[in-house]
């Protein structure tokens, strides 16, 4: 087989957005357990959450 060993499946920038996107939507889903004990709110506000973070870090990191 021949063709480049080291390349990368993610670039920096990307696993870096989906890292802190990632984070966001723990911190939002933990909080939002936390405050209603339900765990289908908590899915969707980490969800949106993750949403949301993702277009925001998308824009700002370049």
């Amino acid at each position: 087989m021949t063709g480049p060993r080291n390349q990368a499946l993610l670039s920096l920038r990307a696993a870096l957005i989906l890292l802190l996107s990632l984070l966001a939507a723990a911190v939002a889903g933990g909080l939002t357990y936390l405050s209603t004990h339900h765990v289908p709110d908590a899915l969707i506000a980490a969800g949106a959450a993750a949403g949301g973070a993702l277009a925001l870090f998308s824009t700002i990191i370049e």
